[in-house]
């Protein structure tokens, strides 16, 4: 598979972005009239700044024959933003300060295995320093491999739990699949105009990335990015499920206090009113234009697992009000702030962590936060993509512990 044409970096992958957002408001300019709001998931907590950052750039350029693009926001849905301080989270929530469902799954000398491997000379926290002081290709694609091998992937091998939901044993079984053949519809895929098939994600992308260790050497301009756009007006929205594991609300709330946002070291956590059955679905800390919202009993996928709260976390970013109520304007300068705990301190304890594998086909009720069983036999499902599940991140590690891609080749 030749990616010699292929971005390799965030970086340069914004450069494509601003060229198809150019095509897309010179096709279609009634789409963006009322303003362009970016929204990321997992990797897009790269993605999202920097292509933002990207935006703002171009349009202080003002180069000839370029539209301005009307930026308002970008919102971050578990994102995987700076490897700087996710890596190291992984201990912090598998072992000390843990996670709020009471799942520790190891033994003494496991916990003094990951923490060597995060911590200890050598270990993934040193490779990191490595690759942020002297970025090059292969320090930091080492630094990412070691690091996810060592202490990401040491939670999927040691407590066979899933890094998307820890309450869930491996497989894990969500999000159902059907989408893939749905969109891949012939009807479907004219009634939208489509003209190639539905892939969930990018080999091609993926090992593009993978060259170059972009994971481990973009925390920092994230976090710059972020800063910047917040300076600009432009609001930036975070949330995330307390059940991920990938991308845990430890690290989402350092990489938060880093951008060093105006009042955030004095805003507190409210309640997030948003749930039409009465439930608090989480908790929310905002300044202005910044806030990070954590959502109880969500994973990996905390729209999946929260849909309505994640949907009016969304409408309430365009909007421009607040996000725990969508009650108030958030106008950046007016120093508004949510004044309660400074810490989120709800834990919701093990009635919902699963003890036993669920069946693929299991549907999940958003009410009770649990799997409902499959109604299908198992030779009564749908074919499944064999990609379905991947995002390029997982690409990037089946990459790593198979450099001869052969599987992959064989799907694409």
């Amino acid at each position: 598979m030749d990616i010699s044409l292929t971005p390799n970096s965030t970086t340069e992958a914004a450069k494509v972005f601003y060229q198809v957002m150019q095509g897309i408001m010179g096709a279609f300019p009634q789409y963006t009239s009322s303003g362009v709001h970016i929204t990321g998931q997992s990797y897009g907590g790269h993605y999202a700044p920097i292509f933002a950052s990207y935006i703002t750039q171009q349009n202080r350029l003002k180069a000839p024959g370029t539209l301005q693009i009307p930026l308002k926001s970008i919102s971050i849905e578990d994102g995987f933003m700076d490897t700087r301080v996710q890596f190291g989270a992984y201990y912090n929530y598998s072992v000390s300060p843990s996670n709020p469902y009471d799942i520790k799954p190891f033994n003494d000398t496991l916990q003094q295995q990951l923490f060597t491997n995060m911590f200890g000379p050598g270990g993934c926290q040193d490779r990191q320093t490595a690759c942020n002081s002297k970025p090059a290709d292969k320090i930091c694609a080492d630094a990412d491999a070691f690091c996810v091998d060592k202490v990401e992937d040491f939670w999927d091998i040691s407590a066979r739990r899933s890094e998307n939901d820890i309450r869930y044993l491996l497989p894990y079984p969500f999000p159902a699949p059907f989408f893939i053949a749905y969109l891949n519809r012939a009807d479907i895929q004219a009634a939208i105009g489509a003209s190639n098939n539905f892939t969930p994600a990018s080999v091609q992308t993926s090992m593009a990335f993978s060259s170059t260790g972009d994971d481990s050497r973009t925390g920092e301009l994230v976090t710059k990015s972020m800063a910047s756009l917040l300076q600009q007006g432009i609001t930036v929205a975070l949330f995330t499920g307390d059940a991920d594991y990938d991308s845990s609300m430890i690290s989402a709330q350092i990489v938060a206090a880093n951008v060093g946002a105006a009042n955030w070291a004095s805003a507190g956590f409210v309640n997030l009113m948003a749930n039409s059955d009465g439930q608090i679905p989480g908790e929310v800390k905002q300044a202005d234009g910044f806030s990070f919202t954590r959502l109880f009993f969500a994973g990996h996928l905390s729209a999946f697992n929260q849909p309505e709260a994640a949907l009016r976390i969304q409408e309430r970013v365009i909007k421009g009000v607040d996000i725990a109520t969508g009650m108030t304007s958030m106008a950046f300068g007016k120093n508004l702030i949510t004044k309660g705990p400074l810490e989120s301190t709800f834990r919701e304890g093990p009635a919902t962590v699963q003890t036993q594998v669920v069946p693929k086909g299991a549907a999940y009720d958003p009410h009770t936060h649990l799997p409902l069983l499959p109604k299908l036999a198992a030779e009564q499902e749908p074919e499944i993509h064999p990609l379905v599940g991947l995002t390029a991140k997982n690409i990037r590690k089946i990459l790593r512990e198979d450099s001869s891609t052969t599987y992959l080749d064989t799907i694409v």
